[in-house]
């Protein structure tokens, strides 16, 4: 008896380990679909929003830009007594760091250029501003593309973005060089050794400004609400990805001097131009990045979870809640509407909400709210349809079980038929149809 107990205990304690184990290999391989999932979902972006032909717009850009940017840059660093001393080293440490194998050739010719601009006149001097402003135009319109944003800033809301942009950038810079400066004059930081605290801090230095840089970019350019975290999750795999590109791109041109060999002394310009490209490349992959991470929903299956081919059936729900809002003599905030949609993304719903605006349906009161702007009475399924640039979607896609899900699906059952239906015809049919 005693050895059957024992046996049933050990079979009851083999089969806790055997599940603990299937339970936990059931999980990594679910983490593994959702990773790839989330993988494919960003390449897909990336992809879509055509990220290699806008890296190449914005080199482009950069390039018409770069002199007047910097001109405006260090002029208001100049601005502050402060910051006067380190501008010699913040140019120094923009060109060694961000500008790899080739950065003294590229700094000798950009500050000869900026100490020409010092002597422009004052419309010469406007001239430069605007072209400045004409990079972070083309930036703004850039990452407001990846985050599907549809309304545009004002015009002075995005100078003023503009400006906070070039006065804030260099001051970050300065304000970490003088940081930096000041804590590695300490006797604690002078630890000997070939890789001592200072030398770690030194290393690190530019890695960190990157993240920041990048972080900043990604929460203040776009004309969309983006979570910190978000933007720092890609800022940091950004700068990671910028680190590796600068290093592999110093080792390309050191080791196969194809440019060199066919551009002799005019290499450092074409040199100089994909260095660019692909820093916006790295940029704009860390744009998605924060993009993906906002709107990326699995399944519980560890499957991608798309809105694409849902709209219409959102649209329909957000109409429906805004009406019975209306009923109640209210209106519903953006957090509302979040949470009477769970399984719908905050950039999703804004994007629905801008269609509808657009359409006349809906309307935004002055305190942020929405409500409805067409009678639902006279607002037919039809012209929802048409008005919205969305296609119609299949009657298996509203997988939802409420009434509204039930009478939805019913509508494009019936829809599926008729068109099924009409369109049933042979091409060849119409084709001598056409010739009679």
């Amino acid at each position: 008896m005693a050895e059957g107990d024992a046996g049933r205990r050990g079979r009851k304690r083999g089969g806790l380990i055997l599940g603990k184990k299937n339970f936990r290999s059931a999980s990594i391989v679910r983490w593994g679909r959702i990773a790839l999932s989330f993988l494919g979902y960003l390449w897909r972006h990336f992809s879509q929003d055509r990220g290699l032909v806008m890296a190449a717009e914005l080199s482009y850009t950069t390039l018409l830009s770069l002199v007047p940017l910097m001109t405006v840059a260090f002029s208001l660093l100049a601005a502050f007594p402060v910051f006067q001393h380190l501008i010699t080293d913040i140019q120094d440490f923009l060109f060694s760091h961000f500008v790899p194998a080739f950065g003294e050739v590229v700094e000798k010719h950009i500050l000869q250029f900026i100490q020409q601009a010092k002597s422009l006149t004052a419309v010469g001097i406007l001239f430069l501003v605007l072209t400045a402003l004409l990079l972070m135009f083309s930036i703004e319109h850039s990452l407001n593309d990846i985050w599907r944003v549809r309304r545009r800033r004002r015009a002075l809301s995005s100078f003023l973005v503009y400006w906070a942009v070039l006065t804030l950038g260099p001051l970050l810079i300065g304000v970490s060089l003088a940081v930096t400066s000041y804590l590695v004059s300490f006797p604690v930081f002078a630890q000997p050794g070939p890789m001592g605290i200072k030398t770690l801090l030194l290393k690190l230095m530019p890695f960190f400004s990157t993240t920041l840089a990048f972080a900043f970019l990604y929460t203040v350019v776009p004309n969309r609400s983006i979570p910190v975290r978000y933007a720092l999750i890609g800022a940091f795999f950004a700068a990671l990805l910028f680190n590796f590109a600068n290093q592999a791109f110093a080792l390309y041109v050191a080791h196969f001097p194809a440019y060199q060999l066919i551009y002799g002394a005019l290499a450092a310009i074409p040199i100089f131009l994909v260095w660019i490209y692909i820093s916006w490349v790295v940029v704009l992959m860390g744009a998605e990045l924060t993009y993906s991470l906002m709107t990326f929903r699995p399944t519980e299956e560890g499957h991608m979870e798309s809105h694409k081919g849902k709209e219409l059936i959102y649209a329909f729900r957000l109409i429906g809640h805004l009406w019975e809002a209306q009923r109640r003599g209210e209106a519903l905030s953006l957090r509302q509407l979040l949470r009477l949609e769970p399984r719908l993304h905050e950039i999703i719903l804004e994007i629905l909400l801008e269609d509808l605006e657009a359409a006349r349906m809906v309307q935004q009161t002055a305190g942020g709210d929405w409500i409805l702007a067409r009678d639902v009475s006279t607002l037919t399924f039809l012209e929802l349809y048409r008005v919205l640039p969305y296609r119609l979607p299949r009657a298996s896609a509203c997988t939802g079980k409420g009434p509204w899900d039930q009478a939805f699906r019913e509508t494009i059952r019936e829809a599926e038929t008729c068109i099924e239906k009409t369109l049933k015809v042979p091409l060849r049919a119409l084709y001598q149809s056409a010739q009679a």
